[in-house]
């Protein structure tokens, strides 16, 4: 299951380490939340899934005490079954490649500001960090990310799909990258945060719901 991927490790090392670094009051245990928002309106998650139509949609990822989150987004439960009580950055503890939830080596490059509004889709081989660091001149965000006393705002937008699995199968791009409005299945999406140090990276929050389309 363990593929091919375009390493980022020195930037998860990076966002890792300042996981801690936004001190504004937040939440009780809360070190971001994740809003999904749809026709300017906050869709409401019901029995952990979240119901949309078929077309563009936003992520709003809001950091209290942190300033990048580990995503995965998926067509099936490899993240999202992972049990509540373990520690899902677990890399550290296995030599098992395919017990590996979310490991630094597996971080997968995407388009600078979100560019092509695209959501990368695949199995448990994949993830993401979605960061903002002031001292950076770039992120995975829409342009037009807000830091107001501390927390920061940032907004993702969904167009389209780029599904991976299809692509590793040998599909024609044509047939891998389609717009929202062709989806077919649910995704499980799982946002996590953590805290690095060099003998254990630590499991600071989760949060995962299932996006189901009609």
């Amino acid at each position: 299951m363990f593929k091919s991927f375009i390493p980022l490790i020195l930037l998860a090392l990076i966002v890792a380490c300042n996981s801690t670094k936004v001190t504004q009051t937040a939440p009780a245990d809360e070190y971001f939340s994740v809003q999904v928002i749809q026709n300017d309106e906050v869709i409401e998650m019901k029995k952990g899934v979240i119901h949309l139509e078929k077309a563009p949609f936003k992520f709003l990822v809001t950091f209290y005490k942190t300033d990048n989150v580990s995503v995965s987004a998926s067509w099936g439960k490899h993240y999202y079954d992972f049990p509540d009580d373990q520690n899902i950055f677990n890399g550290d503890d296995t030599e098992d490649q395919d017990e590996w939830r979310f490991v630094a080596i597996k971080t997968g490059s995407e388009y600078k500001f979100n560019s092509k509004r695209s959501l990368g889709i695949g199995d448990g081989s994949y993830q993401k960090n979605w960061f903002y660091d002031q001292s950076m001149d770039w992120h995975r965000f829409d342009k037009g990310v807000e830091v107001k006393d501390g927390v920061i705002y940032a907004t993702r937008t969904v167009e389209n799909i780029s599904d991976y699995d299809l692509r590793d199968d040998g599909g024609d791009k044509s047939d891998y990258e389609y717009p929202i409005a062709k989806i077919d299945k649910d995704i499980y999406m799982v946002f996590a945060a953590s805290h690095y140090e060099p003998s254990e990276t630590t499991e600071l929050q989760r949060k995962k719901f299932i996006l189901r389309f009609k």
